[in-house]
């Protein structure tokens, strides 16, 4: 493969800089000069950090660098390791809060310890990084209010100081990077999208490596029989090529691998028996690829903690899929309410005792109430997916995650029997109230109210029903949710009003997402939630939605969908009157474009169809300060 050419556009050339800087006035103010005096931003791109320390140009930053290498040298011995592993991701980009917490697990950086396992001393860490600004939330809305940090960023300035350091402190070194070192050796390789073949070949030294990540286009000589150190594998952002072969090879070459994630590789589509000799496995993520099964020998893996399988797919497709079924479709964007499709698991994975995570499990496929039995023995599950709960598995599905004390996360999507039916809490005898922090329903929700008195404590909620209803309105009133998601199906005479105020309670209500095909009124009263941040309206045609004004704490209105000019204009008249001095935000997200229709995130780019000016940047109130206490949850959904 030919090399990527070193030919910038001017767009890219005038937001590099200000993605470098992270937002630190002393830094920005600095490049500002050197730009204005050297007219050009081409040296800034592969040693940043090195004109910034030497340049007449940028003013005297010499006492901002003995400060920072003086708090790298005082950084605590735990965290460490945590911070120069950081730029194995590039700025800019959404890193999925869980992916990097398990890759520090299995780098050994967050262990298990007398007070807490290692996924708690993990969140611990990535808490400390969120507070010193080194990792940072995404903008557009990637993380809703409710919702949890889903996702992160690297600082721009941290991630060019870290890459800056000496060879002996710096753990990571890219391929293809733009300010790429001449170090060919070190722990973590990861290569990015515009790497240069021979570099691979001739010079690195793949015995000493640790961690190999991926970016781009794969290729099956990126596998070497020296790689037997390797402990993390993470080919989440290939692009294309991974093989069935190529995961054979991996798994006969890497024993000791303790994170393997093939997550987007929509071309695998099967695990080799020899799975079961990866004895140190931790994590094994292979979400969103074309696997239907997981082959027997992955019960002998008592290490697993994690395990992410299963694909996604759009609540109107997944009607023609039936019941049991695995075979999965093209992979694809899924939009807002989605159908979770479960892989089949083998007899015996209740002998994987150390799980915390494990979905999507098809019940109906595996065995249904004798896989229910063995997810007993799972005491240590707290996130869960499942799909095939059905009428005859409803009761022991209750009675089984009943049994579970850590569970605080429940996926689940309902099947309908032969006749069409759909499975409800009323077919179990003496249902138990389960504690959770989030909940998501995928399939008709029949029996509302019975639904919500199982799951009374739920903090997120996500559901698809048919209709939506004042009687079911008044259920979610005593709920203390602070997400709320709710798809509603096309009624015969195709028409929804929804009216919300102090009757529809949900006083803690932070985030309010709707999905309707149908034409429906949304109208929020002078007593509706002063909490509300954000309001996100799915819809093909037809909406209207009024009394925005009453809503105080709003921050965000998202239209999704082709939604008409009507609608676009009179939303924006509302917000523009809006009474409070900084005014609500108007997003657009267009899900017709191709490019975000392939796109492998589980959550999808935003196309911002307003124009934002460049000022709002330079005068955003955070300023990133080393040592300030900014707070975060440390929870996230099971969507991640």
């Amino acid at each position: 493969m030919k090399s990527t050419p070193n030919i910038i556009s001017d767009k890219e050339e005038e937001e590099l800089p200000l993605v470098k800087c992270g937002g630190l006035p002393k830094v920005i103010t600095a490049v500002c000069r050197y730009i204005v005096s050297k007219r050009s931003m081409w040296e800034l791109k592969y040693d940043f950090i090195g004109i910034l320390k030497n340049s007449l140009y940028c003013g005297d930053l010499e006492d901002f660098f003995i400060w920072m290498q003086s708090y790298f040298r005082s950084c605590p011995d735990f965290l460490k390791p945590c911070v120069f592993y950081l730029p194995i991701f590039p700025p800019n980009y959404n890193i999925r809060r869980r992916r990097l917490l398990r890759r520090w697990i299995a780098e050994g950086y967050c262990m298990s310890t007398i007070s807490a396992i290692a996924e708690n001393n993990a969140e611990t860490s990535f808490e400390k990084l969120m507070s010193l600004s080194m990792i940072q939330e995404p903008p557009q809305g990637k993380n809703l209010p409710g919702s949890g940090i889903n996702f992160c960023q690297i600082n721009g300035f941290f991630h060019e100081y870290i890459m800056s350091q000496p060879k002996e402190d710096n753990m990571v070194f890219a391929i293809g990077d733009d300010n790429q070192s001449e170090q060919y050796t070190g722990r973590h390789l990861t290569i990015r999208s515009n790497w240069d073949r021979s570099e691979l070949i001739e010079i690195i030294d793949f015995s000493r490596l640790r961690s190999l990540t991926v970016f781009g286009e794969w290729r099956s000589f990126f596998i070497s029989k020296k790689m037997q150190m390797l402990r993390v594998l993470d080919l989440e952002d290939t692009t294309s090529g991974v093989s069935d072969e190529d995961v054979e090879q991996i798994v006969d070459q890497m024993s000791r691998l303790k994170f393997l994630s093939l997550r987007g590789c929509t071309t695998v589509s099967r695990l080799p028996t020899s799975l079961g000799n990866l004895k140190q496995l931790e994590t094994l993520d292979v979400r969103h690829t074309s696997i239907t099964m997981l082959p027997e020998t992955i019960t002998k893996l008592q290490k697993l903690q994690y395990i992410r399988a299963g694909s996604t797919v759009p609540s109107t497709e997944s009607q023609s899929i039936q019941p049991g079924s695995y075979r999965l479709p093209k992979f694809h964007r899924h939009q807002f309410i989605s159908a979770h499709l479960g892989v089949k698991v083998p007899r015996g994975v209740g002998k994987l005792t150390g799980l915390d995570t494990l979905g999507v499990v098809n019940v109906a496929a595996s065995g249904g109430n004798a896989f229910l039995k063995e997810v007993k023995n799972l005491i240590l599950v707290r996130k869960l997916a499942v799909s095939g709960i059905n009428r005859q598995n409803i009761a022991d599905f209750v009675s089984a995650i009943s049994a579970l004390s850590l569970l605080d996360s429940l996926s689940m999507r309902l099947d309908k029997d032969e006749k069409g039916a759909l499975c409800c809490v009323n077919d179990i005898s003496e249902p138990q109230e389960i504690l959770l922090m989030s909940l998501k329903i995928h399939g008709d929700v029949h029996n509302f109210p019975a639904w919500m008195k199982l799951f009374r404590s739920v903090g997120k909620l996500d559901l698809e029903v048919t209709i939506l209803t004042q009687e079911m309105i008044d259920t979610l009133a005593d709920g203390a949710f602070k997400c709320l998601r709710l798809c509603v199906k096309p009624t015969e005479d195709g028409e929804h009003n929804f009216t919300i105020g102090r009757t529809w309670g949900l006083f803690f209500l932070q985030t309010l997402e709707i999905d309707c095909s149908s034409t429906f009124l949304l109208a929020f009263g002078k007593d509706a939630r002063e909490k509300l941040e954000v309001l996100k309206v799915h819809s093909s045609s037809g909406a209207q939605i009024s009394g925005l004004a009453n809503l105080k704490g709003l921050q965000q209105v998202w239209l999704i969908g082709s939604c008409d000019k009507t609608l676009k204009e009179d939303v924006e008249r509302q917000l523009a009157q809006h009474p409070n001095e900084i005014k609500p935000v108007l997003k657009l997200e267009d899900v017709s474009s191709p490019q975000l229709a392939e796109h492998p995130n589980e959550i999808e780019p935003v196309v911002e169809l307003e124009e934002e000016s460049s000022t709002q940047v330079a005068e955003h109130p955070n300023e990133i300060q080393m040592g300030s206490n900014l707070s975060c949850s440390s929870r996230d959904s099971f969507s991640s």
